[in-house]
């Protein structure tokens, strides 16, 4: 029902809807100097410029999550503002940014309302925050004097229209080009019964600690040590993003231990998404 509902913005692309869930119940649940360890970031390719696609994509997951920021990345509003915070010493407070959210509040980075134009120096600053905050859930908050970084948890799903990877916000773990097998539409009006189920369930699966099976730590050791060896040896960041996916595929199922089927479903999704990128 969850993956019903949310592929009914994106044209009905069952895999798109997928990654969109997982997203959804993903949460950071370590940090590394350089790692934010379950963070997943998703890249949407190809979606139409002009369209509601975004705005129903945030809809709907509004109906399933507790917060959702649908945030157009236009010229103009980049340019206007700092979209982190911002120590204001004429008034002595911290002006709050566009991104600066509660944790698990799912964003919706819309490239689609991009059009022509120069960004300035406050628009180039808050890319380099997009792009931070994608790669790393990090803030940089701005005291004028100096800078601080703050850790954030806030998935993210960015709609362009690009389907060549020349994205604007450059860095997140996945990127899917976008199949619509129908036009876009807003999902329908859940049932409140269903409606709250699902939220439950959502809530359920994006506090849920995980466990790895004995089995599938097996498989999992396997395939990696194929995927150094192969004739494109994999990176460490694929291993994290693959274990991350598996991970999450258990936990939008209902369960918290990742089984080989979680791993191999994972597999199967990157595989599709593989393919969809070598065609476009």
């Amino acid at each position: 029902a969850l993956i019903r509902h949310l592929s009914g913005p994106l044209g009905g692309d069952v895999l798109a809807a997928e990654y969109v869930l997982a997203v959804v119940v993903s949460r950071v649940h370590t940090r590394t100097d350089s790692l934010a360890l379950g963070k997943l970031s998703l890249t949407l390719m190809g979606v139409p410029e002009g369209g509601d696609l975004p705005r129903n994509l945030a809809a709907a997951i509004a109906d399933i999550a507790p917060c959702v920021a649908h945030l157009p990345l236009s010229i103009a509003g980049l340019n206007a503002r700092s979209w982190t915070p911002k120590k204001d010493y004429g008034v002595n407070r911290l002006r709050s940014g566009p991104l600066q959210l509660a944790p698990g509040t799912v964003c919706v980075l819309d490239e689609t309302a991009l059009t022509s134009g120069q960004l300035k120096e406050t628009g180039v600053r808050n890319v380099h925050a997009l792009k931070q905050l994608v790669q790393l859930q990090e803030l940089e908050y701005d005291f004028q004097y100096h800078q601080m970084r703050m850790p954030a948890d806030l998935p993210s799903v960015v709609t362009s229209s690009a389907k060549h990877g020349d994205s604007v916000v450059q860095g997140c773990d996945c990127r899917v080009p976008l199949r619509m097998v129908k036009d876009t539409r807003a999902a329908d009006p859940l049932d409140p019964v269903l409606a709250k189920t699902m939220r439950a369930f959502v809530a359920r699966a994006w506090g849920s600690d995980h466990s790895i099976g004995d089995e599938a730590s097996s498989e999992i050791e396997s395939a990696m040590v194929a995927a150094r060896q192969g004739e494109r040896k994999a990176t460490e960041l694929e291993f994290h993003r693959w274990l991350t996916i598996a991970r999450l595929c258990a936990l939008s199922s209902g369960e918290t231990e990742l089984t080989v089927k979680h791993w191999k479903h994972a597999m199967e999704c990157e595989r599709k998404t593989e393919e969809r990128l070598r065609l476009v």
